[in-house]
């Protein structure tokens, strides 16, 4: 097993390549590339398994990525980036640059391969839903109870990052902290995310 410590950091930049997603394996017809800032991935494994985000930082010395919304607490309960191993996430986008074609064009033996631009994230429909709701003055106590057994149907959605979903806490007014903590705990069970709703809890 070789010593990647002992690699100039230009050459342990270049073996920094993470695996692409199926469909862009289908795509272009290669397994991995290095990873670039601006790359939307998906991680694989580890507290965070299952989230999306885009890079937003690479750390070639210790071979880690910064993805946005990726947060944990320090020991002073402050919320800071969480770095993650390259070789724990997948590329699910590419960033288009006139470097990445160039190492498509070559690992596609020549053939020119469009990057498709990046699609902006399309913008969530159920808007009209949301309207109607809010056109009833006084709804009953059962929608009320729903909403609460179920946060994920209101603004605060456990699907989101971390930041989005204190995001939206923030902008509520009152917040049953409890539940969205038992549905954290039965879904997604991110350990930063539990702690930082029973500090809420403990107040």
């Amino acid at each position: 097993m070789s010593d990647d410590g002992n690699k100039p950091l230009h050459r342990r930049r270049k073996s920094m390549s993470a695996h692409l997603s199926t469909d862009l394996r289908e795509e272009y017809g290669f397994r991995s590339i290095p990873i670039r800032r601006g790359d939307k991935v998906r991680l694989l494994r580890g507290d965070f398994e299952g989230m999306e985000g885009e890079v937003t930082g690479i750390n070639t010395k210790n071979r880690k990525i910064i993805v946005e919304g990726l947060e944990t607490a320090t020991a002073d309960g402050t919320e800071v980036s969480a770095p993650v191993h390259y070789s724990n996430v997948e590329i699910t986008r590419l960033e288009k640059d006139k470097m990445r074609e160039k190492i498509i064009e070559r690992k596609t033996g020549g053939e020119i391969v469009e990057i498709p631009e990046r699609e902006e994230e399309p913008e969530e429909e159920p808007e009209e839903e949301a309207e109607e709701v809010k056109e009833v003055e006084e709804p009953d106590k059962e929608i009320e109870e729903e909403a609460i057994e179920e946060p994920i149907k209101s603004k605060i959605s456990l699907e989101q990052s971390i930041k989005d979903i204190k995001d939206a806490i923030k902008e509520r007014e009152e917040v049953d902290y409890e539940e969205l903590l038992k549905a954290e705990k039965k879904g997604k069970n991110r350990k930063t995310l539990i702690e930082w709703l029973e500090r809420k809890i403990e107040k």
